[in-house]
């Protein structure tokens, strides 16, 4: 307060609070000891620090240096050209739509190019926002490992595997002399499992946890009782099988054991000092193919990889260029809804009626849109009157996805000619404190939700059908 009532003759003047509301006594005091100081008031700084057991460190005689560690985007500079500056001109005059100007550049007359600056603005648009979002694509791509250590396992390791079912990772002994294979029934719960674990760990420490999931709710209590609720039980490794398509004979992919490697990339970031990592195995297990997996479990620094013959397979995200094949390479002809009946699941949502706009402006003949609360869902009557401005019929369902009769009934109701699935349930917390009938809910609206509508719609002629999901299935999301 004395500082705003200075003229302004009183600039130099520094004042110094040293008692601040609601600011522990002790920092506010050496915080302003500190103002003062850096404002060139002496200060006796033996006496200030006097038992604190600090002391004088020497500083480099050299000029401090700081170096930028993000990473920078490759610019037109860094792949050395230097953009024309004539070209840049015209370009920017197109998307100004200023006729005079391109014909200036062009050296035609203004006349000619009426019709056509309109035309490659709006290319020009295009281009810049397609490249915009090409910007953010990522594939996901299986690269060959060579240089991981070989030989046998050191130390106590526990393999859980199910009672009652054929033996797991048989032979496995001879590459881990240390394995011992602990039973449980199947299908145990996080509390039973614990139990199990803490009998089993008993007597000398255990280097690693191996043990296959069936499926999320499974890998969800492997998580638990050894990551959450077990000590000194080292780190998890969880095996699958068919859960990634990562070689060229991978055809088919269990859905169940996908969902596996989605969870597990979620506990690699919730528990990154007792994580392992996932490995999917082959249909056959032979000695070469265990010998490879010793050699990941012996600390390689791979987490997510696959078996595959005599190679170990690591995950990897890159880039995906425009160029890329595959899944993600653009159509010649730019998909549209045109006089389409397209269905929207979670079409009241935020995604759902984001897209449902976007449908109806590309002239969709009707948008059905679903929810579990249907008409009742906020913002609802608003939506549907927003779609019909377009001139698209718009309708509002009440169906749980998840329910298959539920389902069946709308489309006997509903003939559609495209689907985009973008339901979904958001049940967000540490994996600590989720329980398998949360994770069974988030998995039933997405996962189930989806199966559904592929078998009841594959006697159809569909033009699209397209699933949302999300990224923490992709990189994990804590």
């Amino acid at each position: 307060m004395a500082q705003a009532c200075l003229a302004d003759d009183g600039a130099d003047c520094v004042f110094v609070p040293a008692l601040r509301k609601d600011r522990d006594e002790a920092k506010a005091l050496l915080s302003a000891v500190s103002t003062a100081f850096v404002h060139g008031v002496g200060v006796d700084w033996p006496v200030v620090f006097e038992g604190t057991g600090a002391g004088r460190v020497a500083v480099p005689t050299y000029a401090f240096q700081r170096e930028w560690f993000w990473p920078e985007p490759a610019g037109a500079e860094a792949s050395g050209v230097v953009a024309d500056v004539a070209e840049a001109g015209f370009w920017a005059a197109v998307e100004r739509q200023d006729a005079d100007a391109v014909a200036g550049v062009l050296g035609v007359d203004q006349q000619a190019l009426a019709g056509v600056v309109p035309v490659l603005s709006a290319w020009r648009r295009q281009r810049t926002e397609r490249s915009a979002v090409d910007a953010w694509r990522y594939r996901v791509a299986w690269e060959r490992v060579a240089d991981l250590p070989s030989g046998r396992l050191e130390g106590r390791w526990l393999l859980l595997q199910p009672s009652g079912s054929q033996e797991v990772l048989t032979g496995f002994e001879e590459w881990c002399p240390g394995l011992e294979r602990v039973t449980c029934p199947p299908g145990v719960d996080r509390a039973a499992l614990a139990e199990v674990l803490a009998s089993a760990m008993a007597g000398a420490a255990v280097v690693g946890v191996l043990a296959p999931a069936e499926g999320p709710e499974a890998a969800l209590a492997l998580v638990q009782a050894v990551l959450a609720d077990a000590d000194g039980a080292g780190r998890l490794w969880v095996l699958t099988r068919g859960a990634v398509a990562a070689a060229g004979a991978d055809r088919v992919v269990e859905v169940g054991q996908s969902g596996v490697w989605g969870l597990g990339r979620v506990a690699a970031l919730e528990f990154p000092e007792r994580w392992g990592g996932l490995v999917d195995l082959p249909s056959r297990l032979d000695g070469k193919t265990l010998s490879l997996l010793a050699g990941v479990l012996a600390g390689g620094g791979e987490d997510q990889v696959a078996l595959r013959g005599s190679r170990i397979l690591a995950r990897r995200l890159h880039h995906a260029s425009p160029a890329d094949h595959g899944t993600h390479r653009t159509p010649a002809e730019p998909w549209r809804a045109d006089g389409l009946r397209v269905l929207v699941t979670g079409g009241t949502g935020a995604l759902g009626a984001r897209l449902a706009r976007q449908l109806a402006e590309q002239g969709a003949a009707e948008v059905v849109l679903t929810s579990r609360r249907g008409p009742d869902a906020p913002g609802a009557r608003e939506l549907t009157d927003e779609l019909r401005a377009w001139g698209a019929r718009a309708v509002v369902e009440a169906c749980d996805v998840a329910d298959r009769e539920a389902v069946a009934d709308l489309l006997a109701r509903h003939p559609i000619d495209a689907v985009f699935h973008a339901a979904g349930v958001l049940d967000d917390d540490p994996i600590s404190a989720l329980t398998p009938d949360r994770v069974s809910g988030v998995l039933a609206g997405k996962a189930a939700g989806a199966a559904h509508l592929d078998e009841l719609t594959r006697d159809r002629e569909l033009s699209a059908f397209v699933v949302f999901s999300s990224i923490a299935g992709v990189w994990g999301s804590g």
